[in-house]
């Protein structure tokens, strides 16, 4: 059921605009509520398929209305509907306790930041928004994900949804360059290649995504009983998302791929660090630069550009608008302690800084930063609720006796560190997700003597 529902929904995005796409998902999601013998956790899995399509949304209102969001706030219902009968849900962990106080906290922080700022409206919109499309994935995955069964296909699920986004991503990509014609168009380019978003809005997005997942997709290579557990081709998906990070031409994802694969290898037993992953990897670079040999492109002179471009802040294309923008955004903090500006304001502050905006929607502005994004929307305390977050991520990917805890906890991780300097993505509903399970896979395996998979 859940598989048919996603079949219609790819016709639909190939033959429709975005918003017949949405309104047809929703009409096929109370179709698969009504008829799916677990449909809590076959929405869910829709969400998780479809959490990278943003640019299959409609806004109105102000507001992005994605696919994924119907799903998971289905899911949600369903779920609150199954436990009308009072029982009790159980004690989260120290770790999972302290990530509920931070979040409480800092939307506690942005209420009041919105009160103070006066812009009511947009502020509104932006808690909304944060609830919705981050705070109702993550408690819909950490709610279902706390059984072994229902976590591998939850965990299924994503890495298929990570799979299809990268294998749209890699098509775009190619349709430019062979003549093909593009499903979804982007204009974005980047040094000597053009770049893709795939699904998602743009290319660092896209990426840091991707990375996100790959530590799960190593430990799948480095487990063949878990491998058929989950029924995965984590060869073909590994391949995929490694290429898909380097066609997104963002340089947090060349920054953060290799610590995505080599970290899980190296916490393995030595001998495991000569397995398939490596090999894998091997040959999928292998494979990437006999095609640029073949195309004549310099490949290893590219890369080398791009990473050596990280240092140049003189760069029309990335650095020197950024730090114009940090500039900007350090002024508006600096002059609006302790409270900040409040959610969705800033558009409105920097041309006030010397800083233009180009976009029309100044609710859309963001400071490229999620430390800076945090300090502007809620003040000085802001950066505390994103660093406890941090914290108990780096804690459970280190401490966790659950592969599947320890992996998706390292891949948000390194979404939120790497890809956070340089994108305002932490409430995002991709890495929600991850956490959410990352959570529900450490509690259920510290219940237990021994972890949840070998």
């Amino acid at each position: 059921m859940t598989a048919g529902v996603l079949l219609v929904e790819h016709v639909l995005l190939l033959a429709h605009p975005p918003a017949a796409a949405i309104l047809a998902f929703a009409v096929l999601s109370l179709v698969l509520l009504g008829n799916a013998r677990d449909p809590a956790l076959a929405l869910a899995c829709v969400g998780l398929v479809t959490i990278s399509w943003d640019r299959v949304s409609v806004r109105t209102g102000g507001m992005t209305l994605k696919p994924a969001y119907i799903a998971f706030t289905l899911a949600l219902l369903v779920e609150i509907l199954r436990n009308l009968d009072g029982a009790p849900l159980e004690r989260i962990r120290e770790r999972g306790r302290l990530v509920r106080v931070a979040v409480g906290a800092s939307l506690l922080l942005l209420a009041v930041a919105t009160v103070r700022g006066g812009y009511l409206l947009e502020g509104g919109r932006q808690l909304f928004v944060i609830v919705v499309g981050a705070l109702v994935p993550a408690w819909v995955c950490f709610r279902l994900g706390r059984t072994p069964e229902r976590r591998r296909t939850l965990v299924a699920w994503a890495l298929a949804g990570a799979g299809l986004a990268a294998a749209f991503g890699i098509y775009q990509f190619g349709a430019g360059y062979l003549g093909l014609p593009a499903i979804l168009s982007y204009t974005g380019t980047g040094a000597i290649l053009d770049r893709t978003a795939g699904l998602s809005y743009e290319p660092a997005f896209f990426a840091m995504y991707l990375i996100a997942m790959l530590p799960a997709v190593v430990v799948l290579l480095l487990d063949p009983v878990d491998e058929r557990t989950v029924r995965t081709a984590p060869h073909l998906l590994f391949g995929l998302l490694v290429a898909g990070v380097l066609v997104s031409n963002a340089r947090a994802g060349y920054l953060a791929l290799p610590l995505a694969v080599v970290v899980p290898l190296v916490s393995r037993r030595p001998r495991a660090i000569r397995s398939r992953p490596v090999m894998l990897l091997g040959a999928t670079f292998a494979g990437l630069l006999l095609l640029s040999v073949a195309v004549r492109f310099d490949a290893p002179g590219f890369v080398a550009a791009r990473l050596g471009s990280i240092a140049d802040t003189t760069e029309q294309a990335s650095n020197a608008p950024r730090l114009q923008l940090y500039e900007a955004d350090r002024r508006i903090a600096g002059d609006h302690l302790p409270l900040g500006i409040g959610p969705g304001a800033l558009g409105y502050y920097l041309p006030e800084y010397g800083y233009p905006v180009a976009n029309p929607d100044l609710t859309r502005v963001v400071a490229n930063n999620i430390w800076l994004q945090a300090v502007l929307d809620g003040g000085i305390l802001g950066p505390v609720g994103v660093a406890v977050v941090i914290g108990v991520l780096f804690r459970v990917s280190r401490r966790s006796r659950d592969p599947y805890g320890r992996w998706l906890a390292f891949g948000a991780f390194l979404a939120l560190t790497i890809g956070g300097m340089l994108t305002s993505n932490f409430w995002d509903a991709r890495y929600w997700s991850l956490i959410g399970l990352a959570l529900a896979a450490d509690m259920a395996a510290a219940r237990t003597a021994t972890p949840a998979l070998q």
